[in-house]
């Protein structure tokens, strides 16, 4: 079907969001609403990361963005890392592979709240890769978008076209 035709995915609540992370980084954790990030500005040198959410036809319905604090945060609590290490990562500024993995995984943990939404079609996330010119491009036409502050560091904006 033409895009135009595709219905668009509805993006979760804020707490169902909240929820998910909690288990993932413990009791503290939580989302709270920020204004647009503006992702093309901050995605100079490998900073800013994103996965795309597919359905299982394998079309796109939308996109979870993440910058490298949000990422090495919430990586680093699945994997049980240290905040030594996190820290030391964040000063590089260096995504490992091995964090790239969790973080991917993180991306597939809240997936389970775009699920849990009624009228959405079975939904999962691809593997986190660095952000580019065309995702940039792509932001201004979705269909909707919720930016957060993730309150243990960073930035993550969830994304349907």
């Amino acid at each position: 079907a033409p895009a135009s035709d595709k219905k668009s995915i509805t993006l979760p609540a804020m707490s169902a969001l909240t929820d998910l992370m909690r288990g993932l980084a413990g009791p503290e954790a939580h989302l709270v609403q920020s204004d647009r990030t503006d992702w093309a500005a901050l995605s100079g040198a490998g900073s800013v990361f994103f996965a795309v959410i597919q359905n299982n036809a394998g079309d796109e319905a939308g996109s979870m963005i993440f910058d490298l604090e949000a990422s090495l945060k919430l990586a680093g609590a699945l994997l049980m890392e240290s905040e030594e290490v996190i820290e030391s990562l964040l000063e590089e500024k260096v995504m490992s592979d091995e964090m790239l993995d969790a973080a991917s995984e993180v991306c597939h943990t809240l997936t389970a709240a775009l699920n849990k939404v009624s009228g959405n079609p079975h939904l999962r996330a691809g593997k986190m890769q660095p952000f580019t010119e065309a995702r940039a491009a792509q932001l201004p036409v979705a269909t909707k978008r919720d930016d957060y502050r993730y309150n243990q560091g960073g930035r993550f904006t969830l994304v349907a076209c």
